[in-house]
């Protein structure tokens, strides 16, 4: 993994001068947030230099494919990092865009059915975009990727997270930029894997392996491509044809014989070649010495499987072939067989880079050979039209119950398509080109030579921009003659420019006659439609009849394609069913004939019915530089459009009435918010996976008091993640509500990766409304239920959802699989804004009002104001005999819960995401932030009740007695579904603790252990390096303000504090205030032990002694320290138990006790065996909590009370965990997309982050 800085010049300047870190970062962080007091965060030196967060880091991923990073398996999300790479070919080393610093670029790995998603950040020179070759993307135009038809391109410096929706393919397809020429280095394979549960309807190979054919031009190939639009001529040929990237050790073998791509195979153990055409210009013979070949598969599709001694695969195409390893069939002795691919080439008038690429099939059973490997002399010739022809007879599509054909056999709309290459004049004054009679090299289909629009034409047709196109590309050329007569004169050759588009209702039924054509030169087409894939009927040579040449039509197993190869002098004719919204490209896959306009788009309007219409455009799509633009200035518009390709010509593209206002890519999109079933239904809860989160404004109605609030998709409480132990997930947060946002993976240890751990001014700048983030979860050691909260302010009361972590893949739970797994989330609800609410307290400096109700599941229940909150109770449907694990969370912001059943125990078995020696009881006490798992036997219940219906319940759990509380009792229903239903109320469960049980909740908690197994070890340090005892409180701090009285004891404003220090947000994130060594943001001094001592659970504390220091002290640990931390209740303006929660580690709760902590007798009372291993500890009142854990997670961890007013108040620290020694034991890199502050500073101000 490596960091650059971009720009930078010199050393770390320590003479130049700075702004402050008030004035310069500060504003990003709410006013009232903002430091009033004389603390650190305004400490910072005048004239000192620091680097801010508007460096640009680039954390490239090179490392293994993903099918070595993980299992290939379900749904899962990429980062592609685009960048300018040096790479050496032929002894010439250059610099080219390539992903990941891959070439070819990483393999995407899915199952059929999957949804990926892949977010490009674009960090090379130019703008690019990157199109998903043969995903059909149902209703998802939006992340198909053609530059100009469906999106702006991805400007440098910015990204795009693409939604790749898996829905009939299966097999092998490929990625590929899709902007001029950049898909020749920008590109890698797709493996597409049957549906989970299914298997290939062939024999399962031993190995498979994906064989990319590619070109290599030693000159950059954009400069060749720029060269040729300035001469209007031909595009240089490439110097190699490639084979994974390389050349083979036929070309230059000094240069490439090292580099040569090896399959090593054994005899008798299938392989499963995925064959890729990403060639920019040819099409191609592929073979392998001494060895046939069983074509199974093309395109994402199956065939009837068919044996042969080569293929022949066109640009875009993709064939999957069984190789079996016998003894070969030329009877050769040798151990190794070239691997080959030659160009298959019919335009003879073309110069053609005829090299053949190379790799080596290597026997590893048997002695090596010591000669060269056998060469395939099947291969045919590079002219060879009668063997590419007979290849491609053979295409047949595997017609089973499992995989049906559809083949239309009635016809709405005909359409005959040309296909040209044509020339235009050269333009310019006296100017000679170097095409064909002095003119410019263009190309045609029905002689219309496509032309770029200047606003993409999926946004022109969804915001009806008039202008960018005209809807009357033809269904037959302008005339008709003999399409392939060689003797066409080349003087008649012009065609017409235009943006001509077929638009289309939606379900129709098209036949495509694609027509070769001699103008210029008959020759051969690889024609991509995006957006579907069609059966290719029928094929044949010289000009299509249509009353005689559709009676050879195959209608009964024809191949199902995305890509065709249209026949020198002949045609091609496919059929498909417009059932697929959007605005959707077809064009030559050769790309120099695209680019020259050898394309058309297809805009397929939408159905009737929800499901048959376009989704809503996402709202991170690329945007133009400008955000709001007039009709008037389309050549605004143009900025996003590569200079050589704005149009010149006075066409359709042009012709915008002046001063017709209209609203463009500026205008804030409508949101697809998916308030849908929850992943669980929607996909198999699996293996590591994307969310996109967006988070809005939404209406909310509870206890019959409607208010807006902060919601994730719509949804109170918010959308469930699924993952399994060891799955990386990743969530992208687009912020669209109307405040600074962050989010946090409770619980997640987050290992090297504080960057997505997310509490705001901690570890990153928040989420500005109108931005966004992709967080990446890493899960390791976790197995059980967490959560995920908002992380600023009060927002957790809204913004909060599950996570659950199945076992690892392969493994299953300690304890009988139970039938049903139901998340419960307690939480509180408040009838008037709480953000409003917190401001009105810090305003006054008291307390925050307490909530209007508890919830379950954010319902109330039937018991809180009835006539509101009965319909909406929470119910959980249960069948006698057959077990529920309920997945308890407390996500509430002020009160520790008690939970119990009526007429049911519960079996405790893990907390925190952490098993727990199994154990029986009648309630639960569960603090804000932790999570407890319990399996439910629904049995007849405990209480001898007939009834069909019982209370789920929760109430808090108070050990301050001197404040307000809201002791509302939250209810669900338990309901049994397979006895009559009962008329009278649900039992009330009366085992339930009343709200100050403190010999309860000790009581529980004194229950937890750590399960331990072989497979479940605990590791408890014996040994620790550093002791530090933490005192808790609520303290006071000075009113301020003249004259201002405030609210509580002695006219004083409330704070909190950990050992007297009351933390105080900085004003840059202290992550990369340490990353990067800027000053004056906290000190390195939070003290091991409290200031002073004195008797700290005496109750009667006197108030007028509660004043705390404020700043912002953290702790500094060495790598791999060990530590035990003692956390100490006070009695100061009230003794009370807090829920104390650590970010990045979980730790072992070895000891808990009332009264004040002895460190000569306490120890001896520590359980060292099976301690609870939990991220969040009930302190109890009036005394203390012992954590162990060993400082092994490098980067900067948040420590806080989980009740959210102590948090805001100062009750907080933070630990930074300083890197090891070796790579594995240091913080990642920071990621190039996190959330920036709205000033930067100039490039020259920038120094580079400590090692």
């Amino acid at each position: 993994m490596g960091t650059f800085w971009p720009n930078r010049r010199g050393p770390s300047p320590s003479h130049k001068m700075y702004a402050s870190a008030k004035s310069l970062l500060s504003c990003c962080m709410p006013l009232h947030q903002r430091p009033t007091m004389g603390g650190v965060g305004n400490k910072m030196p005048a004239g000192r230099g620091w680097l801010l967060l508007g460096v640009v880091v680039l954390a490239l991923g090179v490392a293994a494919s993903p099918a070595q990073a993980q299992a290939p398996g379900t749904s899962n999300h990429y980062d592609f990092y685009i960048t300018e790479t040096k790479v050496t070919r032929l002894c010439h080393e250059k610099t080219i865009l390539a992903v990941n610093g891959q070439f070819p670029g990483p393999t995407i790995y899915a199952h059929k059915d999957d949804v990926v998603t892949v977010n490009v950040y674009n960090q090379g020179n130019k703008n690019i975009t990157v199109h998903w070759h043969g995903v059909d993307q149902p209703r998802n135009p939006w992340s198909d990727g053609p530059e100009y038809i469906t999106q702006c391109p991805i400007q440098p410096g910015a990204n795009l997270t693409y939604k790749i929706i898996f829905t009939e393919e299966e097999g092998t397809l490929w990625w590929h930029a899709h902007s001029d020429f950049d898909r020749a280095t920008v590109h890698g394979a797709m493996i597409i894997y049957p549906k989970q549960g299914t298997t290939y309807p062939y024999p399962m190979p031993h190995k498979e392996m994906p064989i990319i054919i590619g070109e290599w031009w030693n000159e950059d190939i954009e400069q060749l491509l720029l060269d040729s639009q300035r001469t209007g001529g031909d595009i240089p040929i490439s110097n190699a044809t490639t084979i994974n990237g390389q050349p083979g050790d036929l070309i230059n073998p000094s240069c490439s014989k090292n580099g040569t791509f090896r399959m090593l195979v054994e005899h008798g153990k299938t392989c499963l070649l995925r064959v890729i055409n990403a060639g920019l210009t040819n099409e191609m013979f592929f073979a392998i010495a001494g060895h046939r070949l069983t074509v199974v598969g093309t395109d994402g599709r199956y065939l009837k499987p068919f044996t042969t001694d080569y293929i022949m695969i066109s640009p875009g195409q993709t064939f999957n072939m069984l190789l079996e390893p016998i003894t070969p069939t030329n009877g050769s002795g040798n151990s190794r067989y070239y691997i080959a691919a030659r160009p298959y080439v019919t335009n003879f008038n073309l110069q053609v880079d005829s090299t053949t690429a190379t790799g080596i099939l290597e026997y590893v059973d048997m002695p090596p050979s010591s000669g060269p490997p056998d060469f395939p002399n099947q291969l045919p010739a590079l002219r060879d039209i009668a063997a590419a022809t007979a290849y491609t007879a053979q295409l047949r599509s595997l017609v089973t119950e499992q995989y049906p054909v559809d083949v239309p056999t009635h016809v709405d709309e005909h359409m005959l398509v040309t296909i040209a290459v044509n020339t235009v004049p050269c333009g310019g004054n006296n100017q000679t080109c170097t095409g064909p009679n002095g003119n410019r090299l263009a190309a045609s289909l029905n002689n219309v030579s496509f032309v770029d629009p200047v606003v993409d034409i999926l946004d022109a047709y969804y915001y009806s921009i008039p202008g960018n196109y005209t809807p009357d590309f033809p269904n037959k050329p302008p005339f008709f003659f003999n399409f392939t007569d060689p003797n066409f004169p080349t003087n008649k050759s012009f065609t017409q420019r235009g943006t001509k588009v077929k638009v289309v209702e939606y379900g129709t039924v098209l036949e495509v006659v694609l027509q070769d054509t001699a103008i210029l030169g008959a020759e051969s087409h690889p024609m991509h439609l995006h957006g579907f894939s069609f059966y290719t009927v029928g094929r044949g040579f010289g000009n299509f009849d249509q009353s005689k040449d559709p009676a050879s039509y195959n209608l009964v197993d024809p191949p199902y394609q995305n890509t065709v190869s249209v026949p020198k002098g002949g045609w091609a004719a496919i059929r498909f069913r417009a059932a697929n919204p959007g605005v959707w490209f077809m064009h030559c896959h050769f790309d120099r004939h695209a680019v020259w306009g050898m394309d058309t788009v297809f805009i397929v309007k939408n159905g009737k019915t929800p499901e048959t219409q376009m989704m809503p455009p996402p709202p991170n799509r690329p945007k133009t530089h400008h955000t709001h633009i007039q009709y008037a200035l389309s050549k605004e518009l143009r900025c996003c459009m590569p200079l050589h390709q704005r149009p010149t010509m006075g066409g359709v593209a042009n012709k915008m009435p002046a001063g017709l206002g209209w609203l463009l890519l500026g205008v804030v999109l409508a949101l697809a918010l998916e308030v849908a079933a929850s992943p669980a239904q929607a996909q198999a809860p699996s293996t590591a996976n994307h969310y996109d989160f967006y988070i809005t404004e939404t209406k909310v109605t509870r206890l019959c008091h409607e208010k807006t609030l902060l919601a994730v998709n719509g949804q109170f409480p918010g959308p469930t993640i699924y993952a399994h132990k060891d799955d990386i997930v990743t969530v992208n947060v687009y912020n669209q509500g109307n405040k600074n946002i962050t989010v946090h993976w409770h619980g997640v240890d987050q290992p090297r990766n504080p960057w997505s751990d997310g509490p705001e001014y901690i570890t990153q700048c928040p989420i500005q409304p109108g931005g966004n983030f992709t967080y990446k979860i890493i899960f390791t050691e976790e197995e059980g239920t967490l959560w995920w909260h908002a992380h600023s302010d009060f927002d957790r009361a809204t913004v909060h959802g599950a996570m659950i972590i199945y076992p690892k893949q392969g493994k299953t739970y300690p304890y009988p699989k139970p039938h049903k797994e139901v998340p419960i989330i307690i939480g509180e609800w408040w009838n008037t804004d709480i953000e409003q609410l917190l401001l009105e307290s810090q305003r006054t400096g008291g307390d925050v009002p307490v909530s209007d109700a508890n919830t379950i599941n954010g319902q109330p229940g039937d018991l809180i104001n009835p006539s509101c909150s009965k319909n909406g109770t929470f119910r959980v449907l249960v069948e006698h005999g057959k077990t529920c694990l309920l997945r308890v969370i407390n996500a509430g912001l002020t009160n520790e819960m008690f939970f119990a059943i009526a007429g049911h125990r519960l079996t405790v078995v893990g907390t925190d995401g952490r098993y727990l020696k199994p154990f029986t009881t009648d309630y639960i006490m569960i603090s804000p932030g932790q999570t407890f798992n319990m399996v439910l036997e629904p049995i007849r219940p405990t209480n001898g009740s007939g009834n069909s219906r019982y209370y789920i319940a929760a109430r808090p759990y108070v050990t301050n007695f001197n404040l307000a509380v809201d002791n509302t009792t939250a209810t669900g229903i338990l309901e049994y579904v397979d006895i009559p239903p009962s008329a009278g109320p649900p039992d009330f469960p009366n085992q339930l603790p009343a709200f100050r049980d403190i010999a309860a909740a000790t009581a529980y908690t004194a229950q937890l252990r750590s399960l331990v197994t072989k497979e479940y070890p605990v590791d408890v340090p014996t040994h620790v390096d550093e002791h530090m005892l933490v005192t808790i409180a609520v303290n006071t701090v000075p009113c301020g303000g003249n004259n201002h009285t405030c609210n509580p004891p002695l006219n004083a404003r409330l704070a909190a504090s950990l050992n007297n220090v009351s933390f105080v947000d900085p004003v840059v994130d202290i992550l990369d205030a340490y990353y990067y060594s800027i000053p004056g943001v906290y000190t390195p001094d939070f003290p091991n032990k409290p200031p002073s001592f004195f008797n700290f659970t005496d109750p009667n504390f006197p108030v007028n002694k509660s004043f705390t220091a404020k700043g912002t002290k953290v702790k500094v640990v060495e790598y791999g320290t060990v530590l035990e931390v003692v956390l100490q209740d006070t009695a100061i303006l009230g003794a009370e138990s807090h829920p104390m929660h650590l970010h990045g580690f979980s730790f072992y709760v070895v000891g808990r006790g009332f009264g004040n902590f002895d460190k000569n007798k306490d120890p001896a009372s520590y359980n060292l065996v099976d301690p609870p291993y939990q991220n969040t500890v009930s302190v109890p009142k009036a005394g203390w909590a012992a954590i162990r854990f060993r400082a092994a997670n490098p980067g900067v961890w948040f420590m806080h009370c989980h009740f959210d007013r102590h948090a805001v108040w100062g009750m907080d620290t933070v630990f930074i965990v300083k890197n090891g020694k070796t790579p594995e034991a240091q913080m990642m890199p920071r990621p190039p997309n996190m959330p920036k502050p709205m000033a930067s500073v100039p490039d020259s101000d920038r120094v580079a982050p400590k090692p």
